[in-house]
């Protein structure tokens, strides 16, 4: 069975390198709610010609409404799905649930992928979106082989197969946004993961490394194995940031494997187009934890950029010229780095003998004028000839079939098809030839001439009389007519355009009387809330039983029965009638708060992204809706927690100290690691926003008396 090629482009150039280098599906983004903010992306009149053009070649347009959505925007958002409906886009990436509820509701036509931001990675998630109309998942990049191999829900896999890797799980990152105020939920990620850190164990400081970046996926040679997974109908590319040169060539690169596996035949391991993709970008390659790759490979701890290739070896400096000897070719406009991190594009070279060059060969020794460079290796990390190779598009021609009626007394027809599609058009009537007359060579010549067509023929059929008279002139017309009207036609198809009007059904769940909450996080701060008029959650299964509401793993494959729970993923709704959510569900506007209290949840704990004065109008929103106060609460005190890696960063409990020389506490659990903000969260100024809202305290390692005097303060204060 073919799979498909899902390959991201960023703008226009990317598209069709994507298109005429072999993809099946692209994905994209529209200027506004796209997870890549900052890639170029495409207006509105770019979208209507990118569809058009995908269409014609039989390739799918995928577009990312994948950042979470605040209550100000559903209005501008709404006219986003509908537009993008309209022009016939086959579907749309999400995220938010709350929006993938409401456009499965408005918009019941429209195909809609969950994005890996959804946290995709077991049965009940998968089940979950199943019933919010979810056609398929994008399954989160820290499953291995076999957990895929065993997921058993009726609904579309896609996986990805090359690119960067998130360190943390998709859509569990609060990094930048706590940091930066970028939010890498809303398409803003500063990349925090590519900065370097030290850790602090025992009060030891480590050297600054790239503690937190990985390489980059690459499973060219292990594609077969997912292959064979009949749910797994995608696979798919991350690179939207890249440019189209890169684009094109990856590819060609991932069509020639796939269709050397669809037609059962070895793939033969090219060593040029390997350099090839070395040089176009590369953190060092991994298999990830698709594959289960070993701790040591995940991660590039010493670079976060492009490395390339090595190049040479600087062996001496003189008077700010640097002898470089060469182990590959190098050409005036490359692009080169040095030991010390610090590079260039090469625009002047020169030979020993002080001559200016355009290029050298491997082995020689050049001489580069910088003051920038240190004695060592050198690597490669843009080739100008590369770079000219990838910019011609190849041509993607388009199989049809053609069939020409030449009858004396009738019509000439000419009927063209494709993937179903039939157009059929008429020319003069036929006559029969006083001399010299049209043979059936000569007619198939004069349909042949399509070389500035994207079509190709893959038949070309005549059932015509003898001794015909025809004028070139007409043929080549209605050549022009025909393949103009099936070039229509193919751009043209997409699916009906279908909107409901949406009405606020009843809300089963009733208000009660905002309050306040505690999250334990040690054993002995049990014995300092115990009597206080709060609720508790905690994570510690010693404490489990009576008043005390267990807070369970947003990891979580095992469901203790008998409980009420915490939940931070959505797999505990499938699981449990009454609970409560954690912040990790990344609740944004009032839709995803009515979808969880329908779904059994006693209380909603808003995501801390939003800003006090949204919360307060999320809430206000909700009761004009619905016509109730939602049960819903918001940290008012509390350290984040900022990243969940599948990822042991240290073999213990530590620290990681920023450049900035802030220190992040993280937990290590089992492969898991947990890393927290620097310093809490702290409303309590704001309090007067929530005065509708329950309140939450998440406690960290605050003592005694630094707990009672928070709590002190805010119970008098809820009063």
């Amino acid at each position: 069975m073919k799979k498909e090629l899902l390959v991201p482009v960023g703008e226009q150039e990317s598209l069709k390198q994507a298109v005429m280098n072999g993809a099946d599906a692209v994905y994209l983004a529209l200027k506004d709610f796209g997870a890549r903010k900052y890639a170029k992306n495409f207006s509105h009149e770019e979208l209507i010609d990118a569809v058009r053009y995908c269409h014609l070649y039989d390739v799918k347009v995928y577009v990312t409404l994948n950042t979470l959505i605040k209550d100000s925007e559903i209005s501008s958002f709404l006219e986003e799905v509908r537009f993008v409906h309209q022009i016939g886009v086959d579907a749309v990436i999400m995220q938010d649930l709350g929006m993938i509820y409401l456009v499965h509701e408005k918009f019941p036509n429209l195909e809609i992928h969950a994005s890996t931001q959804c946290h995709n990675y077991h049965d009940e998630t998968l089940s979950f979106l199943k019933e919010l109309g979810v056609k398929r998942a994008v399954l989160a990049r820290e499953l291995s082989l076999v957990e895929i191999q065993d997921l058993n829900v009726d609904i579309d896999l896609e996986v990805f197969i090359h690119g960067a890797l998130c360190i943390s799980y998709s859509g569990q990152c609060l990094f930048s946004s706590f940091v930066l105020n970028r939010s890498g939920n809303r398409g803003a990620c500063a990349g925090m993961c590519r900065l370097p850190y030290q850790l602090v164990i025992d009060g030891k400081e480590t050297d600054s490394r790239y503690f937190l970046s990985p390489k980059e996926l690459k499973l060219a040679e292990d594609i077969r194995f997912f292959y064979q997974i009949p749910k797994v109908k995608s696979f798919k590319i991350e690179g939207r940031m890249k440019s189209p040169s890169y684009v094109g060539f990856i590819t060609a690169y991932y069509r020639r494997i796939l269709d050397a596996i669809e037609k059962n035949e070895a793939y033969e391991v090219d060593p040029e187009r390997e350099k090839k993709l070395l040089l176009l970008f590369n953190r060092g390659f991994t298999k990830g934890h698709l594959l289960m790759d070993q701790k040591e490979r995940l991660m590039n701890i010493d670079s976060p950029n492009h490395i390339g290739i090595p190049l040479g070896r600087i062996e001496k400096i003189h008077k700010k010229k640097a002898y470089l000897v060469l182990a590959e070719d190098l050409h005036q406009g490359d692009g080169i780095r040095f030991a010390n991190g610090e590079g260039f594009i090469v625009n002047f070279l020169y030979h020993l003998d002080g001559r200016l060059i355009a290029e050298a060969k491997r082995g020689q020794t050049v001489v580069l004028e910088t003051d920038k460079a240190v004695v060592g290796p050198v690597l490669k990390t843009m080739d100008v000839l590369l770079k000219e190779e990838l910019s011609h598009l190849p041509k993607r021609l388009i199989p049809i079939r053609i069939f020409a009626k030449v009858k004396i007394g009738e019509p000439f027809t000419l009927t063209a098809s494709c993937r179903g599609i039939t157009v059929t058009e008429t020319g003069t009537i036929v006559e029969p030839a006083k001399s010299s007359p049209v043979t059936r060579e000569r007619l198939i010549q004069q349909l042949s001439k399509i070389k500035e067509t994207p079509f190709v023929f893959e038949t070309c059929s005549v059932e015509m009389d003898d001794s015909v008279f025809l004028v070139m002139s007409h043929i080549n017309e209605l050549r022009r007519r025909v393949l103009s009207q099936l070039q229509q036609r193919l751009e043209e198809v997409k699916k009906p355009f279908v909107e409901r009007t949406w009405q606020a059904p009843s809300c089963r769940c009733s208000s009660i009387t905002p309050g306040v909450s505690v999250t334990l996080f040690r054993d002995e701060q049990w014995e300092v809330v115990k009597d206080y008029p709060v609720r508790v959650y905690t994570e510690n299964q010693k404490l489990w039983s009576g008043s005390v509401i267990p807070r369970l793993s947003r990891l979580a494959k095992d469901y203790p029965k008998g409980i009420v729970p915490m939940i931070g993923e959505v797999g505990g709704c499938q699981h449990y009638t009454k609970f409560f959510g954690d912040y990790f569900l990344n609740v944004f506007n009032l839709f995803t708060v009515y979808l969880f209290l329908q779904k059994g949840a006693q209380m909603v704990t808003l995501s801390p992204e939003l800003t006090p004065a949204e919360m307060a109008q999320l809430v206000t929103d909700y009761q004009k809706v619905f016509h109730v106060l939602p049960n819903v609460e918001v940290i008012i005190y509390g350290r984040i927690e900022l990243m969940l890696l599948k990822h042991e960063l240290a073999s213990k409990n530590a620290l990681l100290k920023d450049r900035n020389q802030e220190l992040y506490p993280f937990l290590v659990e089992h492969e898991n690691t947990r890393i927290f903000s620097y310093r809490p969260l702290d409303y309590r100024k704001e309090l007067s926003y929530f005065t509708n809202i329950s309140w939450r305290i998440d406690l960290f390692d605050e003592s005694k008396e630094e707990i009672l005097k928070l709590l002190k303060s805010i119970l008098e204060n809820r009063k």
